[in-house]
């Protein structure tokens, strides 16, 4: 029997002013799945993945990540090392002056060797297809590059899952099919966020359906995406590629 990575029941969030953006989620994932995380604007994505990273407060009766009962003493402080998020705008997450040292960032914060945190970053680099660019300033490259970058910080940290939020926004051709590569190349268990359906189809294995903070439904990806009565119901559509063609 696998023991999944990520199991959460009775999960709740709520923002400061107490409104409710999670509602009683109950999650299994196993590890290795590639699941994307579909919905309208505001349905409650970005704060599971927010909670699921621990970088905000909730209430659950069980929350276990890749080993770690986040609800026993300081356990939650170390999410962030196991369950690593990729922001919405990639300027939220690149800081440094060049692309080297922002990789480098979580690395050392680990509190890994030189030595270590060296050889990460260069088989991140290399994984991202950025090796030619690590010298550069990260605000003077292009949205795709950045984003890129972005995520060369997060394998840099060697976290067990990837939470990717709107991986494809805002990027050209050419960036998004080098990003659908580079997840597709990619063994980390990935939860991907995204309105960009025909991107899912190509990444994932499972969809689930999150709508006013509430999961509505969870199947195979396919399933799921072609259900057009169900994506209507929630304001979303079936991809191109799964209606029915003369």
């Amino acid at each position: 029997m696998i023991n999944p990575i990520i199991n959460i029941q009775e999960l709740s969030h709520a923002y400061a002013d107490g409104t409710k953006s999670i509602h009683h989620i109950n999650l299994q994932i196993n590890p290795g799945e590639s699941i994307a995380i579909i919905g309208p604007n505001g349905a409650g994505k970005t704060s599971l993945f927010l909670c699921i990273a621990g970088l905000v407060s909730f209430r659950a009766s069980t929350f276990n990540i890749s080993g770690i009962n986040a609800l026993e003493g300081n356990n939650k402080a170390l999410l962030p090392s196991k369950a690593a998020l990729l922001f919405q705008d990639s300027d939220d997450q690149l800081f440094c002056p060049t692309v080297e040292e922002d990789i480098a960032f979580g690395p050392i914060n680990q509190g890994l060797s030189k030595a270590e945190v060296k050889q990460r970053v260069e088989i991140a680099l290399e994984e991202v297809g950025l090796i030619e660019k690590r010298n550069k300033v990260p605000h003077q490259l292009s949205g795709g590059e950045k984003r890129r970058v972005a995520l060369a910080g997060l394998l840099a940290m060697n976290p067990d899952i990837l939470l990717l939020d709107e991986p494809s926004q805002f990027l050209d051709h050419r960036s998004r099919r080098s990003l659908i590569n580079i997840l597709n190349e990619n063994s980390h268990t990935k939860l991907i966020a995204t309105h960009d359906f025909e991107m899912a189809l190509e990444t994932c294995t499972r969809a689930i359906l999150l709508d006013q903070g509430k999961i509505l439904a969870d199947g195979p990806v396919k399933t799921i995406l072609a259900d057009e009565s169900l994506l209507k119901n929630h304001g979303m559509e079936v991809p191109y590629s799964l209606k029915p063609h003369i």
